[in-house]
């Protein structure tokens, strides 16, 4: 949880397309130069922002339904979706399920917004390896295999939510 936190800061603030954005898309790594075709700059790619997705989709159970202690509701991670204090306080006293539910939803819309990012950018049904940081247009390798992977991976871990999650948007 803490490698996203730091990763969600960093690409929020590399990436131009991300600046508007509450959910930003991910690239390789922040100093990344590698374009697509060379070396002017790094660019967001589908794999890396799908996988911040999936992992969203994947940790949802275990904020509806910790076992043991559970998930920290104080960790750095869950400021970004603004837990009230008084579940921070009170998180294990009190059990808390319709406030664990409102945060859950908001990692799920979370999580929508960055599988999002795909359905914004992609070409018909073709995914590259990266998409511009600027305008989002296609680079690097056509196609990509990976790409595709992460996406059936990060639509797997959603469906796995069941009409949960559908509940999260009215």
């Amino acid at each position: 949880m803490s490698t996203f936190v730091a990763l969600n800061a960093s690409f929020a603030k590399t990436y131009a397309i991300n600046r508007v954005e509450f959910s930003p898309c991910f690239g390789r790594y922040e100093e990344d130069i590698y374009d697509g075709n060379g070396f002017s700059g790094g660019n967001p790619w589908f794999l890396t922002t799908l996988a911040a997705a999936e992992y969203l989709y994947t940790i949802i159970p275990h904020i509806l339904h910790p076992t043991g202690r559970g998930f920290n509701l104080s960790h750095p991670f869950f400021d970004a979706y603004f837990p009230p204090l008084d579940v921070i306080a009170f998180q294990y006293i009190l059990g808390l399920e319709s406030e664990r539910e409102e945060i859950a939803c908001a990692v799920a819309r979370d999580a929508d917004a960055r599988l999002n990012w795909v359905k914004r950018y992609r070409d018909r049904w073709d995914l590259s390896e990266q998409f511009s940081k600027v305008t989002g247009k296609q680079l690097g390798a056509k196609k990509l295999t990976w790409s595709y992977e992460a996406f059936l991976q990060a639509v797997d871990r959603r469906t796995r939510l069941g009409d949960w999650i559908d509940g999260c948007h009215k």
